[in-house]
């Protein structure tokens, strides 16, 4: 989500930033290098090579991107410029991230901070790795904290993810709750806005905030064919498909949740963005018609392989507790959480005060657990969760 804190020089940008221009971007960078060949101006052509990269990226052209990087590392040399160097370097380990090679891109990524590149990218990637990996949230929350001041209100949703990926809602819903209003007047013409809204598309699952999700989700469905980018010195978020299929599950359209979930696994595995074909594989698993069935254990398995290889706890996490609260009907993430603490033996009033939420909401997803599992009784849900016979 924060990729939207100011990149490059901003009079250097195309016009046409949002995700409507990305046509028009791409033909900026083709004219740029063609002028930069033309004229002699190695700039020029590192310049449209660089747009070319971010564009291809949002839309999932990996093929394309496989083939711009080398001709821009080409002509990268040619200049010899360190600034340029670190760029180069920052899209480097932004497509290692693609890869699920985690440790390769902090480390290019390091060697790109050591050329000069611009500290508040290396924050956004990290912390985007570790939001997918669990591993050193504490410090990337630290950094984003001391980063946003100064920066501009929308960026507190970057925050709140990173807050939310930690396990602490209760200060991440607060500022959540600040920037949902607002989340319609955020420009769309801006390089943030797709990043941005993406990230709130996860914060209203995450806070099941049905409210929002409605108008989020109108807001992305235009984009639904699109990766989730900003410049190309910052990750690609996964595909727009995945967010507006965990929506419309949130918002309770089973079938139109399933169609966008197919359509961002096949994404997310033609550009090989591991990390999201294996969240992708788990969402379908979470809303298969039959729980517990083929279809249903295919996709956990093929999440769960991905998540041990790439080392997601995130994921790992996610699949063990599917394979084990869901094994008799599909719950939503915030079910499956109140589901466990049923198992803890909390009552309504202990898993509210611990989720921070209504004991009358807490009251309708313990019903709405029993419904969808079939079970009649807190018992019945605490044994399925602990995996004995009900």
């Amino acid at each position: 989500m924060g990729a939207g804190l100011g990149t490059g020089d901003a009079r250097r940008r195309p016009a046409g930033l949002g995700p409507d221009g990305v046509a028009r971007r791409l033909a900026i960078g083709g004219e740029a290098v063609g002028l930069g060949r033309a004229a002699g101006q190695a700039e020029y052509e590192a310049w449209g090579r660089f747009v070319r990269i971010a564009a291809w990226g949002v839309l999932g052209r990996r093929v394309e991107i496989d083939g711009e990087v080398p001709a821009l590392a080409e002509v990268v040399e040619r200049m010899g410029e360190p600034r340029w160097r670190a760029r180069l370097g920052m899209v480097r380990a932004c497509m290692q991230l693609l890869d699920g090679r985690f440790a390769d891109s902090a480390a290019t990524a390091a060697d790109a901070a050591a050329l000069g590149a611009a500290p508040h990218l290396q924050v956004v990637l990290a912390s985007h790795a570790a939001v997918l990996t669990g591993e050193g949230l504490p410090e990337v929350e630290a950094r984003v904290r001391t980063l946003l001041d100064g920066a501009p209100f929308f960026a507190r949703g970057w925050h709140a993810s990173v807050l939310g990926a930690m396990g602490r809602q209760a200060e991440a819903e607060p500022l959540w709750r600040a920037v949902a209003p607002h989340v319609g007047d955020m420009p769309r013409a801006t390089p943030e806005w797709l990043v941005a809204t993406s990230g709130h598309a996860r914060l209203c699952v995450l806070f099941d905030d049905v409210a929002t999700a409605a108008g989020v989700y109108a807001m992305l469905e235009p984009f639904a064919e699109l990766l989730v980018g900003g410049p190309a010195d910052t990750p690609l978020c996964g595909p727009v498909a995945l967010d507006l299929g965990r929506l419309a599950w949130l918002l309770g359209d089973r079938a139109r949740a399933r169609a966008h979930l197919a359509d961002a696994l096949a994404c997310a595995e033609a550009v090989h963005d591991l990390p999201h074909t294996g969240w992708a594989h788990l969402e379908l698993a979470r809303t298969a018609d039959r729980p517990g069935g083929a279809e249903a254990r295919a996709h956990l398995d093929a999440a769960s392989a991905l998540a041990a290889r790439l080392g997601m706890a995130p994921l790992v996490a996610a699949c063990a507790a599917l394979a084990t609260v869901t094994s008799r009907g599909p719950l939503s993430p915030r079910e499956t959480e109140v589901a466990t603490l049923v198992a803890d033996g909390l009552t309504n009033r202990g898993i509210a005060e611990r989720l921070h939420l209504s004991e009358r909401t807490v009251e309708n997803h313990v019903s709405s657990i029993m419904r969808r599992t079939g079970l009649t009784s807190r018992a019945g849900v605490a044994a399925l969760v602990v995996g004995r016979p009900a």
